[in-house]
């Protein structure tokens, strides 16, 4: 009986380090492919992915170069008009939708529209500190429980 507790609490340690360790990995792969795809958003980086994933040698790479140049500019400019197009239809959605929404919603909307404009980055812990517009919606929040 005590051998079979023994090796049932192995196994499960097993199980649960396996689990840990496979969300962990996932966590780190996804990130990786996420920074990769951001890196298409540059010149510089829309440049080194296609050498990178055409592995072109230095003779290919020297015959590519104005044209990879010409394509990432172009890119590069295609990105933007898309992102000034995404800006505006935001702003167009939040004037249509601003009578609906209370106060704090509307406080809501412009916090996910400053984490857009900043790419999606969160404010959160900072030098080891709360930033103040968490720590205080955290108390209107635990006010409002009372």
């Amino acid at each position: 009986m005590n051998s079979i507790f023994k090796y049932s609490i192995i196994i499960l340690l097993t199980i649960l380090i396996g689990f840990a360790m496979g969300f962990l990995i996932s966590g780190r792969m996804t990130k990786s492919r996420i920074d990769r795809m951001h890196s298409y958003y540059t010149e510089q980086g829309f440049h080194r992915e296609f050498v990178r994933r055409l592995d072109l040698s230095s003779e290919q790479l020297e015959s590519l170069q104005p044209i990879l140049q010409k394509y990432a500019e172009q890119n590069r400019e295609l990105l933007d008009t898309h992102r000034k197009h995404q800006a505006e239809s935001f702003e167009n959605l939040k004037t249509e939708i601003k009578p609906f929404l209370t106060p704090e919603q509307i406080k809501r909307m412009e916090v996910m529209q400053e984490r857009w404009k900043r790419g999606g980055k969160k404010k959160g812990f900072r030098d080891g500190k709360r930033s103040d517009d968490r720590r205080k919606r955290k108390k209107e929040r635990s006010r409002k429980k009372e």
